[in-house]
């Protein structure tokens, strides 16, 4: 049995032998409750279908898509934001517990455990605390995840009925974090567009009756992103005639801006809004650099076989 077994089974225990519906008088002049108002309720309403989601800083970088997660164990950072940090192996330390597990008993090993500082809210708000990260290798909507154990050291309570999150900052104050409703509107756009991208060709007769009955099987939900509806049909004329195979391409990843090469405003590329900073200048840099590379027209491309180049 590990060491955390051992501590759950104990902290299982320890709050069993206490009644924790008796009222406790020990917070008796002590600092003020972190309480939630209905004037609070986002649109007058409680909320249950839109995930509890914040903005917080690490590394100089500001992350949005933060999921608050009081189920998961532990804290999470995927694969995507490990690298936009510019983080490395070296900067992981090894793990040596149990796979972690999720829907349908699937696990993953993560690479390790890497240590960084986590600010949450500005000015008076403001509140940082060391989060021990588990990295894992795979693809999210979201950036990472706070689970119980980050919640803990913040002293975080949370609400998604109000979509807010609270806690004690310095001077005796409560810092409200309101949820980015932006960001969760984005996500749910995305994990819709996927959901959506349903492969009819893989559908049974049986599996048609489900899904005119609106019982559709979720084991036949397509979850690469990067197809859309049209890409499926695409797929699907592919797979009857292989000689009009279409490359299908990445969909961007949210919101994004033009930037110019240069002088001329007819040359310029796209770049996505929501990346750090850093990232941001590192990329228009290196494009602008390499603007030699591009062709705008024909005339940019002397030497190629028209064959090659018409089409």
């Amino acid at each position: 049995m590990n060491i955390s077994m051992v501590r759950m089974k104990r902290k299982f225990e320890e709050l069993m032998s206490v009644n924790l519906l008796v009222p406790s008088n020990s917070n008796i002049g002590g600092r003020p409750p972190l309480a939630f108002y209905d004037s609070e309720l986002p649109g007058g309403a409680s909320n249950s279908a839109i995930p509890l989601l914040v903005r917080a800083s690490m590394a100089n970088t500001d992350v949005r898509r933060v999921l608050i997660d009081t189920g998961a164990s532990c804290d999470i950072m995927y694969t995507s934001l490990f690298k936009t940090l510019q983080l490395m192996e070296k900067n992981l330390s090894p793990y040596v517990g149990n796979e972690l597990y999720g829907f349908k008993g699937s696990s993953t090993q993560p690479w390790g455990y890497v240590e960084l500082l986590v600010t949450f809210g500005k000015k008076e708000a403001k509140e940082t605390i060391k989060i021990p990260f588990l990295e894992i290798d795979c693809s999210s909507l979201y950036n990472f995840i706070i689970g119980r154990t980050g919640l803990a050291q913040l002293g975080v309570a949370c609400s998604t009925a109000h979509l807010k999150m609270k806690y004690h900052a310095k001077d005796g104050i409560i810092a409200s974090l309101n949820g980015d409703i932006e960001a969760a509107k984005r996500c749910f756009l995305q994990a819709n567009k996927t959901q959506n991208s349903v492969s009819q060709s893989s559908i049974s007769a049986n599996d048609k009756g489900k899904a005119a009955a609106g019982t559709l099987d979720t084991n036949l939900v397509e979850l690469d992103p990067r197809f859309t509806k049209e890409d499926l049909k695409e797929l699907k004329r592919e797979k009857k005639d292989p000689l009009n195979a279409k490359l299908l391409r990445p969909i961007p990843d949210g919101e994004f801006e033009l930037v110019p090469f240069g002088n001329d405003p007819s040359k310029n590329f796209k770049i996505g809004k929501d990346l750090p900073e850093l990232v941001k200048a590192q990329s228009v840099a290196c494009l602008r650099e390499n603007a030699d590379l591009f062709a705008w027209s024909a005339s940019d491309m002397p030497g190629i076989d028209p064959s090659v180049a018409c089409h």
